[in-house]
């Protein structure tokens, strides 16, 4: 079966941050995005054209790129979309609830979107999606990285699983 035929598909240019690498270049999800990033049935992401880079400061793996990667979205901490378009088409909760979220790379510094009646506390076990929209996000490094980490970001789509614990602000 000839899969290359019919429309393009959308692309979104992001930067994806595992747990060891950054890698920057274009996500092709198959429809909306978060909705993609959230499938069970889908456990790898499809990004192209790739720079990659190491996070961990003593790798002796020089930057890099590729043509295509797909990355594990289990290894995924955030993403977040280049594009100020991209980042306008993902909703966001009313209720905003600012909360510091620990991962093994990360501590994020952000703003939390909840739904009416959610409780800081209980926000994870209520959300049924992997990966959530978090807004006015500082990022603060663990350990020095090899490549730069900007310290802020607007909009980043967090991997939930990656929290080993939170607390509000």
């Amino acid at each position: 079966m000839d899969v290359s035929g019919g429309p393009p598909r959308r692309t979104c240019k992001a930067e994806v941050y595992t747990t060891q690498f950054l890698f920057t270049g274009e996500i092709e999800p198959l429809g909306k995005l978060l909705d993609d990033l959230n499938s069970a049935d889908r456990g790898y992401i499809f990004m192209h054209p790739v720079s990659i880079a190491s996070l961990v400061p003593d790798c002796v793996l020089g930057a890099f790129s590729r043509d295509e990667v797909i990355v594990d979205k289990r290894d995924i901490i955030a993403i977040y979309l280049v594009d100020e378009t991209d980042r306008a088409e993902i909703g966001l909760l009313k209720k905003e609830e600012r909360v510091i979220a620990y991962t093994a790379a990360l501590i994020l510094r952000a703003t939390f979107h909840l739904g009416g009646e959610m409780r800081v506390r209980d926000m994870f076990d209520a959300m049924t999606t992997t990966f959530i929209p978090i807004s006015q996000v500082s990022l603060f490094p663990l350990r020095p990285s090899k490549t730069p980490i900007p310290s802020h970001r607007e909009l980043l789509l967090l991997n939930k699983s990656q929290v080993i614990f939170y607390h509000p602000e």
